[in-house]
């Protein structure tokens, strides 16, 4: 943020504490358990802002005051009017940061990347990223991949009851 955002989420923050009654204040002081007890007494209500942004950091005090107001409860459009133009900004904020980044799966060691990569030469097919059917997984005693599954070929005679979990 810059700083006349700093400013607007200072100003917004002030106003926030002040359309709170006295209990729904002190539930707030309750809630906010980074902010040390002695601290939060020491304090006037006009600078608890302050205090809020120094001690969860600019983007972190939008997150905590809002999660505060679910608390408390005050969703009402007084406080939310002043809070969600600052939460919209910062959830914009992350999705730019997060645009384009999937998860992929990394591999243990390069040993099995360059085994891997023999294997995969023979197939034709490509696993997208995914670990290939026959890699070693560390899976408990008692569970078993679809694969071996398959290969198993005594199904006929068995009922198997699972349940099937994405890795």
């Amino acid at each position: 943020m810059t700083s006349s955002d700093a400013e607007k989420w200072h100003a917004a923050l002030n106003s926030i504490i002040e359309h709170l009654n006295d209990s729904d204040y002190k539930t707030m002081l309750n809630c906010l358990k980074e902010i040390p007890e002695s601290v939060q007494k020491s304090t006037a209500r006009e600078d608890m802002a302050r205090i809020i942004i120094k001690h969860h950091g600019l983007d972190e005090s939008i997150l905590e005051v809002k999660r505060v107001m679910e608390e408390i409860p005050r969703k009402d459009p007084t406080v939310q009017n002043l809070l969600l133009p600052f939460v919209d900004d910062r959830n914009r904020k992350m999705q730019k940061e997060n645009k384009g980044q999937k998860r992929k799966y990394v591999r243990e060691s390069e040993d099995e990347e360059s085994d891997a990569g023999q294997k995969k030469k023979g197939q034709g097919k490509s696993n997208k990223g995914y670990p290939p059917p026959s890699s070693k997984r560390t899976l408990k005693p008692w569970m078993i991949t679809i694969a071996e599954l398959k290969t198993l070929g005594e199904l006929c005679d068995k009922v198997i009851l699972g349940k099937m979990i994405t890795v």
